[in-house]
């Protein structure tokens, strides 16, 4: 069971990823970034005032475990936040760097020593996560119209869940 979640959890992270680089092109210099963008045109999903200069996929890493959980929250609520004022293009950033961030808690949380249940429950968060942005993402780079509403719930109890176990670390730190 564990392996076909992780090796489930895997392919979704590659899948992910992948969208987010095909989507967007290869990073280059700033005109180079400009004509690609210019010519990224999506059904129902232009870039009028959207370029993709204006973010960088090669952000940094997070070096702790509550610095990761603060930089997903981070691209959770600006993504969150654009759907519900019917801003897809204005998530279309934060969405595509949140998956290297997501990708990267369960290494972090490793590092921090979590015990074997708080352990699984990033990973298990991780993975709801990066699933529901991906299908997001996938529809925004298809042309059709995301679902954020259909994916709310699951991204709203992972980022509790993450949190959780974050409050839980912090507790443990200060006993």
């Amino acid at each position: 069971m564990l392996r076909l979640f992780r090796d489930g959890v895997g392919f979704s992270l590659v899948v992910l990823l992948a969208v987010g680089l095909l989507g967007c092109g290869q990073a280059g210099n700033d005109a180079t970034r400009a004509k690609q963008a210019a010519s990224h045109d999506h059904d129902g999903h232009d870039h009028d005032g959207h370029d993709h200069s204006g973010h960088d996929h090669a952000q940094t890493q997070p070096e702790d475990f509550p610095a990761g959980v603060a930089a997903v929250r981070q691209h959770y609520e600006a993504i969150r936040d654009a759907f519900q004022a019917n801003d897809a293009d204005k998530a279309h950033g934060p969405l595509h760097g949140v998956g290297q961030l997501i990708e990267a808690l369960p290494a972090l949380a490793a590092k921090a020593e979590l015990g074997e249940q708080e352990l699984a429950s990033v990973k298990s968060a991780s993975a709801a996560m990066f699933e529901a942005y991906g299908e997001i993402d996938h529809a925004l780079h298809t042309g059709k119209q995301a679902d954020y509403a259909a994916a709310a719930d699951k991204l709203d109890k992972s980022m509790a869940d993450l949190q959780a176990v974050l409050d839980g670390l912090t507790k443990k730190a200060e006993e």
